[in-house]
């Protein structure tokens, strides 16, 4: 072989000096630039004509990959493109100076994104973070585009990864078959009889199938417990940064472009009052998101914060950033975002049944038996006593007036009159249907008006499913990181659960994005436990 490599006209003249010697005497230093010529371009010495098309591609491979445009040609061409785009920011309005910044950014993304699904889903959590809050200054800029384009994209290159690896197993798995029936259903319902709305089906059924499609994405992004970790300080890391402005919004005010948008709609500025402040409101749409947001984010941090095992040093770190998050509760004025933790953590309780975790959960029902019975005249106390007893406020009573009428037309209309017929959408695409006029309070209300009972069964065995998975790994597994990974993640998708019955939960960002990430880590769970270290295995007592 070495004789052939030797006397072979194919290679270079000095890579068969090289091969006509023997092994130990080749280094490393003396190969890797024959290599570099070989495998990216020919040797320096070779000359490259101008007058024809290989030798133009082949200059161009050198400049483009070789010389990274550090040459004269690199120079002249950036600084050609610079004066290009100020010329044309000149001439013409600001936005287009904004769209050609946005491309800048975009395209390697998008490509970055196609290539590696995993760093396209962790940057488009963080662009979920900011994504409603960016609508505020830039309303015209088609960003729920930008989102489409991007899980497009994504799905592709996952669709790929998947035939190059020929690894189907994950996409077998039954939640992803439920969740496929589920967005057929909803595809199926711009057939139904009663839609009269095609528009308004189309942009309901682009945000469904938005979400759905980043499930898949997520089941091949996500497969070793170093990704569920960068997930987890990920979020974690975007949350408190939300907590921190939402309180600095608090205790300082908003900015003056926030304030000017506060107070260019007197709804939304009194709305948002609470006790003479502006209520925070972060990168979100509004202070509700702060606070559901920040309620979820505390109960997955306790968990997984004190589980088993737990250094001091992380138990110290999971009280800072839980008083943070309560602080961030506390301020946004949400009565959800005040019951969620209380019914997270009872849930944990009877998922763990860990004895120090029962005792808690136990305190905390008496404190809010307390925080209900105790007659405390305290404008902080009596919010707290409004959000764990909201039976016998107004706003129950009127979302419970406006659910009693609508229910004899759910049993009348099994498949729903379509998607898009409530809300926002039905305001402006099917402003003369009366449904359009229905407050959808409930996220489990507006999928019974639209996709009738049989779409809320299918929603709700979706969630089913869920919880079955979740379960069948929590009990099979034997590690102490999986088992609090379990409990953290069903915690989590109860609470989106719960908290569906007074808001959408399953569709708000960015709720909605992690929740489909959590999906599949529980479905790659079984997978990721055969990669945890060997300390890990032992468990101790609860």
């Amino acid at each position: 072989m070495r004789g052939f490599l030797s006397s072979s006209t194919l290679w270079p003249e000095p890579w068969r000096e090289i091969c006509g010697r023997t092994t130990e005497n080749i280094s490393l230093s003396q190969t890797t630039p024959y290599f570099a010529h070989m495998l990216l371009f020919p040797p320096n010495e070779r000359r490259l004509s101008w007058s024809t098309w290989e030798g133009w591609r082949e200059r161009l491979w050198k400049q483009l990959l070789l010389d990274k445009l550090n040459t004269r040609l690199g120079y002249a061409l950036g600084l050609t493109m610079a004066l290009l785009v100020a010329w044309m920011v000149g001439r013409s309005e600001p936005v287009l100076g904004w769209n050609l910044l946005l491309v800048i950014f975009l395209v390697p993304m998008l490509v970055a994104s196609f290539l590696r699904p995993r760093l396209g889903l962790f940057v488009l959590l963080g662009f979920g973070f900011v994504l409603m809050g960016a609508k505020r200054w830039a309303q015209d800029a088609p960003l729920g585009l930008i989102v489409d384009v991007w899980i497009l994209v994504m799905a592709s290159g996952s669709f790929f990864q998947f035939t190059q690896h020929r690894n189907w197993s994950s996409l077998r798995h039954p939640l992803v078959w439920v969740a496929a029936a589920w967005i057929l259903f909803c595809a199926l319902e711009y057939l139904n009889p009663w839609s009269r709305a095609e528009l308004g089906w189309l942009y309901a059924f682009r945000s469904l199938a938005g979400w759905i499609l980043l499930f898949p994405i997520a089941l091949y992004a996500i497969q070793r417990p170093r990704h569920v970790m960068q997930l987890h300080r990920w979020w974690v890391a975007l949350v408190l940064a939300s907590a921190a402005l939402g309180l600095y919004q608090w205790f300082v005010g908003p900015f003056s472009w926030e304030l000017d948008w506060l107070m260019a709609d007197q709804d939304r500025f009194e709305q948002w009052s609470l006790n003479g402040k502006m209520k925070p409101f972060a990168f979100f749409a509004d202070p509700t998101v702060l606070g559901t947001v920040s309620s979820v984010t505390l109960v997955t941090v306790l968990i997984l914060g004190l589980r088993p095992g737990a250094s001091l040093r992380r138990k110290l770190g999971t009280a800072a950033m839980s008083a943070l998050l309560m602080a961030a509760i506390l301020v946004s004025g949400s009565k959800l975002a005040l019951m969620l933790p209380i019914v997270g953590w009872v849930f944990y309780a009877m998922l763990s049944l860990r004895k120090p975790v029962l005792i808690s959960a136990a305190v905390l029902l008496l404190l809010g038996a307390a925080l209900v019975w105790l007659p405390i005249r305290h404008p902080a106390w009596e919010q707290a006593s409004r959000a764990l007893n909201p039976w016998n406020g107004t706003g129950y009573l009127l979302r419970e007036q406006n659910q009693s009428w609508v229910q004899p037309f759910i049993w009348e209309h099994p498949i729903g009159v379509g998607l898009g017929k409530t809300g926002d959408l039905g305001k402006r695409f099917a402003p003369d249907v009366w449904l359009s006029e229905f407050p959808p309070d409930s996220a489990y209300m507006r999928i019974a008006v639209e996709t009738g009972w049989i779409g809320l069964f299918l929603f709700l065995g979706l969630y089913f499913a869920i919880f079955w998975t979740g379960i069948q790994g929590l009990f099979r597994a034997s590690t102490t990181r999986m088992k609090a990974w379990y409990h953290a993640y069903l915690t989590f998708a109860f609470l989106v659960l719960i908290g569906n019955t007074a808001q959408q939960l399953h569709t708000q960002l960015p709720i909605g994005l992690m929740l489909m990430m959590l999906m599949a880590i529980l479905v790659n769970g079984a997978k990721m436990e055969t990669s945890l270290i060997p300390e890990e295995q032992v468990l101790p007592l609860p």
